[in-house]
């Protein structure tokens, strides 16, 4: 008989990335503080928390640097609340529709 069954290689559910611990708010107004100063004591090819946060925060692209910014912020002082505008008042109805359509009479 053929081998019918079994283990195979590469088979079943692929494994979740890693992702990057969350920086906590301490940790962050750290970064921020580290970021702030101008002179570091830190070696040039230094991979400490701090330094790879530095790297990041002087990066040439414009974009990584504001979303470096924008997270650090908002793990320091917090995210803005969102506002609900809510332009229904009372109750809401879906009349006449089945599927997307309109229900013919």
């Amino acid at each position: 008989m053929a081998g019918r069954g079994g283990a195979r290689s590469g088979a079943g559910r692929k494994a979740k990335p890693v992702k990057p611990a969350a920086v906590s708010k301490g940790v962050a107004d750290e970064i921020l503080t580290f970021l702030a100063l101008d002179k570091t004591k830190h070696p040039k090819k230094c991979r400490c928390l701090l330094c790879r946060w530095r790297r990041l925060a002087d990066a040439l692209d414009l974009r990584l640097r504001f979303q470096v910014e924008k997270s650090l912020l908002d793990r320091t002082l917090g995210l803005p609340a969102q506002t609900v505008d809510n332009k229904h008042s009372g109750k809401v109805t879906l009349e006449g529709l089945v599927c997307g359509e309109k229900e013919e009479d």
